[in-house]
């Protein structure tokens, strides 16, 4: 909404600042709360990562084992070892102790078996507080170390349960920081308050998810949706004079988000050329002739070459490909290239749901209402994005939409006679993510942008109820898995959230997602108490001319 936005920079930026990370920190760790340990896709693999970075162990050591012959595993394998304590290594091998007899019963019992919950894990003391170290392999190895540094840090502090769940937080933490810098960007220097309803829309049930466990897809989607939001502030609002701050909000993004994966160059240089491109030639000019944007760009080069630098060397991209299930993934010799391909497009039936809602090891899919809900949004921004926008922007969206579904099938099929279809909706979220927010950008007068005021409060709630819909049936399945009782559970199941139960999970979700949406709606300048005033005032017809005039001579 063109409104001024004086109440926001009249209001000291760091009470502004911590407001939004308060609640954007609690809304994902309710998740990191709420979800079994050890349940994220790949998080005991990443747990391993990540303790052993914060030792520098950066990579860990070659792994020479009958998936890594000798001599081999340091050019083509991702498999290395690290010396930790023992609680870490008996995570990644199930979480059972040697010598023990509870077989399958550690942490991931429950993985790819949605009828069985979350109580089938059994820690004892023994394993929580053994102080012997052992090695502890794990294919992640060779991965950026930045986000594993800062969220290894806690086992630092010793072994438990508690450690898991404070790197749950940490990684929250880090993800909460990118989420608020996009949110303050808006409220502090843009005048298109339907950038809030951009970032809504972007921000799905699967990046809350990813960014409550321990997984670096969620700091990379969050970092990816902060810089989407601040360049297009920036070449959009404040490309005359970009405000340091903003600059440098923006340089945070951009490091930590090039920083984060091994495919995150190839999203930030996606992301510049489409940002960049809708806004055209003469204000990306006058944009990069300021001085802090040069040294901003020129800093942020360094280290993206750095970056590369480790993805070849370390061969970052290699991936596990060891297991049965991933070699029944890799086509046969006599498969065609155009097969290969087909293939690779059809499996856009998963890729695109895994960018809203599948969780653990693609075995938890959020309720069918919640994608129907995210495609409508996505599809309305999108639509009115084409509309309201001039032709180069309305190629830059074709473009876009199309970028979406065809660059994951043209990776995945580069690398299928190799490692098979092994792309997950998520490894494409930093680039579909800053769609809403592209074309928000775009709508910024006439017809449209009416239009979408109107249905943005709406627009908010149904995202609101999917939110809640999608984090109620991930607490279901894990509580009493997808045969058990539909309601009962949040007051007695098998297994429930530690100290805050089933029940309380819940409300604290619903709760901390009013709370966001009150606030959305006051910035956009709605109060909840006039959505339907305003509604009804949109569709109340005006009074003729003939009328007025016979209401003036009545007078």
């Amino acid at each position: 909404m063109q409104v001024t936005g004086e109440r926001w920079r009249e209001t000291p930026w760091w009470r502004l600042f911590g407001s939004i990370f308060l609640v954007t920190f609690a809304l994902i760790a309710i998740w990191s709360v709420a979800m079994p340990l050890v349940s994220g896709p790949d998080e005991a693999a990443h747990i391993v990562k990540a303790s052993g970075a914060a030792r520098g162990e950066f990579v860990g050591q070659c792994n020479d084992t009958a998936d890594n012959p000798r001599g081999t595993c340091a050019k083509s394998s991702p498999f290395t070892e690290m010396y930790l304590p023992a609680f870490y290594s008996l995570i990644r091998n199930g979480g059972n102790i040697p010598g023990t007899r509870i077989p399958h019963h550690g942490f991931g019992c429950f993985s790819k078996r949605i009828d069985i919950p979350a109580s089938c894990v059994i820690v004892t003391p023994r394993s929580v507080y053994l102080n012997l170290s052992r090695n502890a392999w794990t294919y992640v190895g060779r991965y950026p170390p930045l986000y594993y540094v800062i969220v290894g840090f806690p086992t630092l502090l010793g072994s438990g349960l508690w450690a898991l769940y404070l790197m749950r937080f940490a990684s929250a933490a880090l993800s909460a920081l990118m989420l608020s810098c996009a949110i303050f960007s808006i409220l502090r220097y843009s005048r298109n308050r339907l950038l809030l309803l951009g970032v809504s829309i972007a921000v799905t049930p699967m990046a809350i998810y990813l960014a409550g466990v321990i997984n670096p897809n969620g700091l990379e989607a969050t970092s990816a949706l902060s810089l989407w939001t601040i360049l297009t502030v920036l070449v959009y609002e404040q490309r005359s004079a970009p405000p340091r701050s903003l600059v440098a909000m923006g340089t945070l993004s951009a490091l930590v988000f090039v920083s984060t994966r091994s495919l995150s160059p190839l999203w930030l240089a996606l992301l510049v050329i489409f940002v960049l491109a809708g806004a055209g030639l003469g204000p990306a000019r006058r944009l990069f002739s300021n001085r802090d944007v040069m040294v901003a760009s020129a800093i942020v080069f360094l280290v993206g070459l750095a970056d590369l630098f480790w993805i070849v060397y370390e061969h970052s991209t290699v991936l596990n490909v060891s297991s049965q299930n991933a070699q029944a993934l890799i086509p046969s010799r006599t498969t065609s290239e155009w097969t290969i391909l087909a293939t690779s497009f059809h499996h856009n039936i998963y890729y695109l749901p895994g960018m809203i809602g599948v969780f653990g090891s693609f075995d938890t899919y959020a309720p069918h209402a919640t994608f129907v809900i995210w495609y409508l949004l996505g599809g309305l921004m999108f639509a009115l994005g084409l509309i309201a926008g001039n032709l180069r922007q309305r190629a830059v969206l074709g473009i876009f939409g199309a970028g979406i579904l065809l660059i994951p099938v043209l990776i995945s099929t580069s690398q299928a006679r190799k490692i098979g279809y092994v792309w997950s909706g998520r490894d494409a979220l930093p680039f579909a993510i800053g769609l809403p927010v592209v074309c928000a950008s775009f709508i910024d007068r006439g017809r449209v942008r009416r239009f979408l005021q109107l249905v943005a409060p709406f627009a908010l709630l149904l995202a609101w109820v999917a939110q809640a819909w999608a984090f109620f049936a991930a607490l279901r399945r894990y509580s009493v898995g997808d045969r058990g009782p539909s309601f009962t559970f949040l007051f007695h199941s098998p297994w429930c959230p530690p100290a805050i139960g089933c029940l309380w999970a819940f409300v604290i979700e619903v709760v901390i997602l009013g709370a966001g949406y009150a606030l959305v709606l006051r910035a956009l300048g709605i109060g909840i108490s006039g959505i339907g005033d305003r509604f009804s005032r949109q569709r109340r017809p005006e009074p003729s001319d003939r009328e007025q005039a016979g209401s003036t001579k009545g007078e």
